[in-house]
């Protein structure tokens, strides 16, 4: 089995033996040490991120979206990008409710807007795509020598490479749409409850759900973000 893969990818991916062969030791690796696949939590939220990639290699180009996609890599945010952050939110919910995960997430860095990117999705029977489709949909777009760095955040996001495992066909409930993080938003944010002299260090952990469903805030969304989220190419 070990044989096949790399002559795999070799042949469907048009690596070279030395990056095939590194490639499926690694993913060896993933299948020995960890579960071989993400919860529907997980898959939902890389699908939203994938989406959204996508949508960048159109407005930006691809070795640019590319080097924004620092989520998986231990970014602040999930994109950074010239002049402001992007944090990305999916759920297959009716109503457009984000679970935030801790007082930081939703926290701008010193002098970068942060925007919001929002993303509903539903399981169809027919049409959408699935984890893998879209993977393979962004990975062949791609030049060659950009589809190593591409993987590497796939790896580092915890993907496994197991199309089987994620059978499930999305589609968006709803278009897509960003919000700025900033004082009309509602989050709940370490210097929020700084200033209202909470003792964070009673509060170890903090997980909170959002409902931005009906939410219009004023600001201006830039034109390429706005460009990205209508010419991703999703269903």
């Amino acid at each position: 089995h070990v044989l096949l893969s790399i002559a795999d990818r070799m042949q469907l991916d048009g690596r070279s033996l030395e990056d095939a062969l590194a490639y499926t030791m690694r993913l060896l690796g993933q299948l020995l040490l960890r579960p071989t696949t993400l919860t529907v939590e997980r898959e939902i939220g890389l699908l939203g991120e994938l989406t959204l990639l996508r949508g960048l290699c159109g407005t930006l180009g691809s070795r640019a979206a590319l080097d924004s996609w620092t989520g998986p890599v231990g970014g602040e945010h999930d994109f950074v990008l010239p002049g402001l952050d992007l944090e990305v939110k999916t759920t297959s919910t009716e109503r457009r409710r984000h679970l935030i995960g801790s007082a930081e997430q939703l926290r701008a860095s010193p002098g970068r807007p942060l925007l919001l990117v929002s993303y509903q999705l539903t399981k169809v029977g027919h049409g959408g795509r699935t984890l893998p489709e879209l993977i393979a949909e962004i990975r062949n777009s791609l030049v060659p020598a950009e589809r190593p760095a591409f993987d590497a955040r796939l790896e580092a996001a915890e993907w496994a490479q197991n199309p089987e495992a994620y059978p499930t066909r999305w589609r968006k409930r709803a278009p897509a749409l960003a919000y700025q993080v900033d004082a009309d938003f509602p989050a709940i944010t370490d210097d929020v409850l700084a200033a209202a002299a909470v003792d964070m260090s009673r509060i170890p952990s903090l997980r909170y759900e959002i409902d931005l469903t009906g939410f219009s805030p004023p600001g201006t969304i830039p034109d390429f973000i706005t460009d990205a989220l209508t010419t991703e190419g999703s269903e």
